[in-house]
Formats: C-alpha cells, structure tokens, sequence
C-alpha cells in the first residue's frame, strides 16, 4: 500500500471551497502530485520568484504578519491573473483541462500558487499512437494549429502581452479526461511558472522563437499522421 508523500495546506483566494489539506503522491514529474482523495486530479506545485518577491514585498519597514498580508494578496492577484489567460486561451480553441488556482504551500514550505488540474489520460504528443486514426489526430491537430495562430495573430497585432511557450509540441498529450468520451489534444503545462511575452522585453524575438514552435509542432503532425497540413503551411513563413 502507497503512503502519502506529503500532505499539502491549500487556501483558495478565488472563492472556491477546498478541504484545508490534501494527502498526496508521487506523480509524473517532481512538481505534480497525485490526489489520493481525488484521483481524477493533479495537482501542481509552483516554483518561487524570490527575486520577484524581493521587488514586490519589501523586506524593511514591515512586521511578518505585514510581510505575509502581502505576498497573500500578491499571490492571490496573480492567482486571478493566470486564470484569465489560460481561459482566454481556450476562448481562442485551444484545450485546457478544468483548473484551480490555489494559494499553499509548495514543497519547500513556501507559500506560493498551485495548481489543481483535471488529470488528461494519455500520451504526450510526440509519443501519441496515430496508427489506428491518423485522419482524426490530424484534423484535431489542424483545429489546434488555427487556434494558435488566431492567438499569435490577435495577441501581436495588438501588442498584447501573451503566453509564448503554448506553441511548444511538448506542451500537448493526445487523451482524455474524466468527462471526455474520446481523445483531444490538452494543453496541459499550465504550471503558474510560465512565459510571458512583453512587447518591450521581447518584442519579435518571441514571436520567432513561437513561429519555430509552432513550425515545429506542425512538422510533427504531419510526420506522425501522414497527412499534410497545407491550410497552416500556407500561413506560416
């Protein structure tokens, strides 16, 4: 019988009701854990910015109760911040499993965002099996490809800041969850530690390395299903 690898203090700041602990294992990565009570779920630890906590709580003039008050408040901000992003990210067709973000602690003890995921049963993109259907995983990868160039295109004519590692391939499993009754490709890095493009930070530097990941997962695809993906092939430079 497994023990539980930890057990981890949880208080949502988005008006969603948890037990105030969760026991948990080990899961597929050293920052997802396993939810004995809710085996449908994962949940995802976050690692902290210290350099940005630094810049955002100032260390002097302020008691620990002060200083606590607000990296809670900072947190809970960014919290609310990271849901809207990823929920526009399906506004523009793009999959995301059903999220929570959370204020507790990580491994380390530190208070910080995590996050709890409606777990997607199945295979990363690259090792997905397209021997039985590949018409289907092509005609869903083409949906997921229009998807992310709607996203790209809306976000940088707007100068718009956005989430830049989407387009990665090894961000996608082939599969489904609880409630699905056949597979869809997930995006389901949604880790609150991510990449966000910032025009003046970045500017088109970003936007290359997003078209070379979404060349990228593109050539996948087609290797993977035989099929051509011409409608993306056409957009892309």
């Amino acid at each position: 019988m497994e023990k539980p690898g930890n057990e981890v203090p949880l208080k949502s700041e988005l008006g969603y009701y948890y037990p105030e602990s969760w026991e948990c294992l080990d899961g597929p990565h050293p920052r997802i854990k396993r939810i004995i009570r809710c085996p449908e779920k994962l949940l995802r630890f976050c690692r902290r910015n210290k350099d940005e906590d630094a810049e955002k709580v100032p260390a002097e003039a302020l008691t620990d109760v002060e200083r606590e008050k607000m990296l809670t408040l900072r947190l809970a901000a960014e919290a609310v911040r990271l849901k809207k992003e990823f929920t526009e990210l399906e506004d523009f067709g793009v999959r995301v499993p059903r999220r929570d973000f959370l204020i507790g602690k990580n491994e380390a003890g530190e208070k910080a965002i995590l996050t709890v995921i409606d777990r997607v049963r199945g295979k990363n993109l690259e090792k997905a099996d397209a021997a039985e259907n590949g018409k289907k995983l092509s005609a869903k990868g083409e949906e997921l490809c229009l998807s992310l160039i709607n996203y790209l295109t809306s976000k940088t004519r707007d100068r718009q800041p956005y989430l830049w590692d989407v387009f990665h391939y090894k961000q996608y499993v082939y599969g489904q969850t609880e409630k699905d009754e056949e597979n869809h490709i997930y995006m389901v890095d949604v880790e609150p530690l991510y990449w966000e493009y910032n025009n003046v930070t970045c500017d088109y530097a970003c936007v290359n390395i997003s078209l070379w990941h979404l060349t990228a997962l593109v050539n996948l695809l087609e290797l993977k299903t035989g099929q051509k993906l011409k409608k993306i092939k056409e957009w892309l430079p």
